[in-house]
């Protein structure tokens, strides 16, 4: 007898965990898919790839609310004794099984994984073998209503879990950068670029970004703000002030550009003067405005915005809420910023 209950146990808890695993997953993939900006889920991640994807939702409808029903009225079915449940439970698996086998395999077509998905996907089916033997043997976990009611309550609060860490935990995105996507307008997506323009990791992760830009100029709002890092780049500094005078006088991108690719040995206040008259700036008052007050105070924000989304190195990027640090590529750049924009448009 004792031996029995001790399988019995093992086998609830074991249920237990399935059926918490499952249904927590799906709500976590839920929250995410209700955010901008995920926070169980990696930006740029195969878990993002797929939420992106045509599989995500299903006549509006996103798949992880299918998936937190789902588990819920299997989680019914199968703590709850009785042939009808026994039959829902069967019901409901099945069906559902093989529209997890099939996302499974969606996925490894695509070589794109979610670890949430898979798990959702892997307990389906394990809780629909369970089900068939459940049936024909005419098997109940719990052996009353009021104890599988108790086991369901049970389930349904830890499984919750993702609300407390949403809210505990929360996309990590930091006061200067959250501030300046809250300032971007409705379906644009925020690019905040931290650069110094002696530094040649940020003079090629330009380029590659430029690139980007092109294809998606309507959808984007770029930020640049200067660090520059005149320790080991002795032209930094006056080339970060001649860029917050071309953004002072309506020429921003097209001096960024232009210091970006001129020779650094151009980056002098002489240099930078002949590379605002090449963008069309008036040179007296390009000149009057390298002098000005108000740019150290710029650069003096810059920095400790910098400083406060907690900075280490340059480059750095931050596409929504997605930090990018070092040398970026012109195809990962692509991706990240193309996904942002799919998800601004989702919302």
């Amino acid at each position: 007898m004792g031996s029995q209950f001790f399988k019995t146990t093992v086998s609830l808890l074991v249920i237990l965990l399935i059926l918490g695993t499952g249904f927590s997953s799906s709500l976590a993939l839920l929250i995410d898919y209700q955010s901008a900006v995920p926070t169980f889920c990696s930006l740029g991640s195969g878990c993002d790839a797929l939420r992106l994807s045509r599989f995500a939702y299903w006549g509006g409808i996103p798949t992880p609310l299918a998936g937190v029903l789902l588990f819920f009225l299997l989680s019914l079915s199968t703590l709850l004794p009785g042939n009808s449940m026994r039959r829902w439970m069967l019901l409901l698996s099945v069906p559902a099984a093989c529209c997890a086998f099939f996302l499974i395999a969606v996925q490894f077509v695509w070589g794109h994984f979610c670890p949430y998905c898979l798990v959702i996907d892997g307990a389906i089916c394990v809780l629909c073998i369970i089900a068939v033997f459940r049936f024909f043997k005419k098997i109940d976990f719990i052996d009353t209503k009021k104890r599988g009611i108790l086991a369901l309550s049970f389930l349904m609060v830890v499984g919750c879990a993702p609300l407390a860490l949403k809210k505990i935990k929360g996309p990590q995105i930091p006061g200067p950068i959250n501030r300046e996507i809250e300032q971007t307008p409705p379906g644009q997506v925020t690019v905040i670029d931290f650069l110094d323009f002696e530094c040649p990791f940020c003079r090629l992760t330009h380029e590659a970004l430029s690139a980007v830009l092109l294809n998606h100029k309507q959808d984007l709002r770029i930020v640049r703000k200067q660090v520059p890092l005149t320790r080991i780049h002795p032209h930094s500094l006056i080339a970060a002030r001649a860029a917050c005078c071309g953004e002072t006088m309506g020429r921003g991108e097209e001096m960024t550009h232009a210091l970006f690719r001129a020779p650094i040995s151009e980056l002098t206040a002489e240099g930078c003067q002949r590379i605002a008259a090449a963008v069309g700036m008036d040179t007296e008052a390009f000149r009057i405005c390298l002098n000005d007050a108000l740019i150290d105070q710029r650069l003096e924000q810059d920095r400790k915005d910098f400083e406060d989304s907690e900075g280490r190195g340059l480059p750095t990027l931050w596409v929504s809420g997605e930090k990018l640090e070092g040398l970026q590529s012109e195809a990962r750049l692509e991706k990240i910023i193309t996904m942002a924009i799919q998800r601004v448009r989702r919302h």
